[in-house]
């Protein structure tokens, strides 16, 4: 299920149906449910969805796969937490380490894309000089092609990811208490620097309606969350 779900994220994001399945905050969410960490899933899906509010994969643009190293650094973190029996400040503290191996994952996403969107374009010049030649090109089929390569690569970068991920992550349950606190403290800084680029991105296109109506909701909800 976590191989299927990493293949629709990347379809998502770039080939189709592009219903936001791939943000973070979904995607993230739905790793949480999957791995039997509802919370903590939610919770690094709004790390990762406030962090890169305004990366959107339009066009030809080239960024970083976010939505697939978003994904995959959460899987990775969760399923370290699951297999090792991680406490709540080794699971806080690993928190850097997941986000960290999820830039490199991002980086291999992009050269994914541009070799899939290479790809995807040699096919429309198949299809189009069928047509010059006057025969009539299996344009679905090419089409699927196109959608499944997306879907695939999604696969197979949870395939080999995630584990070396959760082993990364892992790895921070052998250190030293100090640095596990560091770690843990590290993790606070990284929630308070992503709200505040979340806070700028409202207020830099004169959103602050939303952001008042979001904080008042946030704190209604902290609010009956006490017990």
């Amino acid at each position: 299920m976590l191989l299927f779900l990493a293949g629709i994220v990347s379809m998502d994001t770039t080939s189709g149906p592009q219903a936001l399945i791939s943000e973070p905050l979904v995607s993230c969410s739905l790793v949480g449910m999957l791995l039997g960490m509802p919370g903590e899933g939610l919770l690094m899906g709004l790390l990762f969805q406030m962090l890169w509010f305004d990366y959107m994969p339009l066009g030809a643009v080239r960024l970083t796969d976010n939505n697939m190293a978003s994904f995959i650094s959460t899987a990775s973190l969760l399923m370290a937490a699951k297999m090792y029996g991680f406490e709540d400040s080794i699971l806080r503290a690993a928190i850097l380490p997941s986000m960290i191996f999820g830039i490199g994952v991002g980086l291999s996403g992009l050269y994914l894309n541009d070799f899939i969107r290479k790809r995807n374009g040699r096919r429309s010049e198949e299809i189009i000089a069928s047509v010059e030649q006057g025969s009539l090109p299996a344009i679905m089929v090419k089409h699927w092609a196109g959608i499944g390569s997306s879907f695939l690569k999604g696969v197979l970068m949870a395939l080999v990811f995630v584990p070396v991920g959760a082993y990364i992550c892992g790895l921070v349950r052998f250190f030293p208490y100090k640095t596990i606190s560091a770690l843990g403290i590290g993790s606070y800084l990284i929630w308070g620097t992503v709200i505040a680029s979340a806070l700028h991105f409202y207020w830099q296109y004169s959103r602050k309606k939303y952001f008042i109506i979001g904080s008042m909701g946030g704190i209604i909800w902290l609010f009956f969350s006490v017990k």
